[in-house]
Parts: structure tokens; C-alpha cells; sequence
């Protein structure tokens, strides 16, 4: 059984599984996953924001 690492959605801030995630898009060489549609299409429309606030709360 393998386990996979938890990651977020950059837009609702969702802990999920990378493998089931309903979308995935890779931005600035970086994959960001969503938990939803709407999620992704909010982030398609500006998602140098929410990529930077994730990128933000990685560091800390």
C-alpha cells in the first residue's frame, strides 16, 4: 500500500490526496491540485495569488 503525500488546494486550502484530486494544473513548474472544478476555475482566472500564498504558508 503505498501512501501519498497530502497537499492542498491553492484556492479552499483542502488537505487532499494527490491521487484524488479532481483536477490537477501545473503553474510557474510547480503541480497544484483541486478538490473541485470551481476551485480550479477560480484559479485559472488569477493564480499567481493563490500560488503565492501557498508558496507562503510552505515556507513558514
Amino acid at each position: 500500500m503505498q501512501t501519498s503525500k497530502k497537499v492542498k488546494d491553492p484556492v479552499c486550502l483542502m488537505e487532499l490526496d494527490p491521487d484524488e484530486a479532481v483536477e490537477s494544473e501545473d503553474y510557474l513548474q510547480h503541480r497544484y491540485y483541486f478538490c473541485n472544478a470551481n476551485c480550479h476555475e477560480t484559479f485559472q482566472l488569477d493564480p499567481e495569488p493563490y500560488a503565492k500564498r501557498l508558496q507562503s504558508q510552505d515556507d513558514a
